[in-house]
Parts: structure tokens; sequence; C-alpha cells
């Protein structure tokens, strides 16, 4: 899970992703069907102090979801009150090979999953 990090993060966010770290220990180890992994990445744009000055700038601002061969995008926060208090937007995809759009949203994911600006959130 790659997310943005910056001034208007909640107090809450960290522990709630902690919480989701905490969930290996409970995964199995290896073998047949284990193996699987939570990682949680934050990403963080720098700013100099003039682009800090703007309001809500500097955010990778980004709400998708990418699988082997599905795509969601959607313009609602992923917090619950967004769901409840505003309205938005959202598109699935699928693709039957992987490719097209879906391909292009990995593509992104994984240039900022891997880009100097996301760190690894640990217990």
């Amino acid at each position: 899970m790659l997310v943005s990090h910056w001034d208007h993060s909640r107090a809450e966010e960290l522990a709630f992703l902690r919480s989701l770290l905490a969930i290996n220990d409970g995964l199995p180890k290896g073998g047949y069907r284990g193996g699987g992994r939570i990682s949680v990445r934050l990403f963080t744009v720098p700013s100099s102090a003039e682009q800090s000055k703007i309001s809500f700038a500097r955010v990778n601002h980004n709400k998708y979801m990418v699988t082997d061969r599905a795509a969601y995008v959607g313009t609602s926060n992923w917090a619950g009150d967004y769901f409840i208090s505003t309205a938005g937007v959202g598109v699935s995809m699928t693709s039957r090979d992987g490719k097209g759009v879906v391909q292009q949203l990995q593509d992104v994911f994984d240039r900022d999953w891997n880009s100097r600006y996301a760190a690894d959130l640990t217990l």
C-alpha cells in the first residue's frame, strides 16, 4: 500500500497503517499457499519554503487500486467520512491480458513505489 503523507495527514493514520503491518505476524511463512506480506510505504513530496505556503499542494493525491487484471480509479479519499458526507465518482476497468490502462496504472504505481520519495513504514 502506498499512502501519501503530508501536512494534512490525520494523526491517527500512522497507527492504523501500522495495525495493517501487524497482520504480517499472523500470516503463513512461505510454503505452497503462504508467503504473502503487507507492505506500507509513505510517499512524501518534498517542498521548498515557498511551495509549502500553498495550501493543499505538494501531495500525491492519486486514488486508485491495481490488481493483475483490473484497476479502479476514483475521486474520493479512502476514509469512512468521505463515503458518508461527500459525493464522488469512480470507474473500474478490466483487461483480459493485464495490458492497456491496467498496465499503465501499474507502471505509475511501480514508479512511485520505487521513487526516492517513498519510504517504508515500520512497526
